[in-house]
């Protein structure tokens, strides 16, 4: 367990996806702005991220998605919108603990199971709270 905070950690500060400081909420334009930049090098370092084999790649998602919920959890929405990306930032929570179950399959029996209705309602789901913030990237990104 403490291994994947350790991941999660270094994922924000690899991807440089860590808020700015202070206690000013921003506006509703600046967090949508910040929030897209944290998924767009999210997506990027997806893409440029070299795999080898299944364990290499859920170990990597998980740090991954971490990291995005991480660093859209340490920007500071307006009012308005803090129910909503806190909805959001679970929802990515949620999408990384199914990967880190998919990780403990692929330990113990050599790969994941097969894909599930939940794998896909994680990802929709967590498409459709970024869609409703207005969030492209993080709709898109992996």
């Amino acid at each position: 367990m403490r291994r994947n905070v350790v991941i999660g950690a270094l994922a924000v500060a690899v991807l440089g996806i860590g808020g700015c400081g202070g206690s000013d909420s921003l506006t509703r334009a600046q967090f949508v702005t910040r929030a897209e930049a944290v998924c767009t090098r999210v997506g990027k370092k997806i893409e440029q991220t070299p795999v080898r084999g299944l364990e290499d790649l859920a170990r990597k998602l998980v740090a991954l998605e971490r990291g995005k919920a991480a660093g859209i959890a340490a920007l500071e929405p307006p009012a308005s919108l803090r129910a909503s990306v806190d909805e959001y930032v679970g929802a990515v929570r949620a999408r990384a603990a199914f990967y880190v179950r998919a990780l403990a399959d692929i330990r113990a029996r050599g790969k994941p199971r097969p894909a599930s209705v939940e794998a896909v309602e994680v990802q929709t789901r967590e498409r459709q709270l970024a869609k409703d913030l207005h969030l492209r990237a993080c709709a898109t990104a992996a």
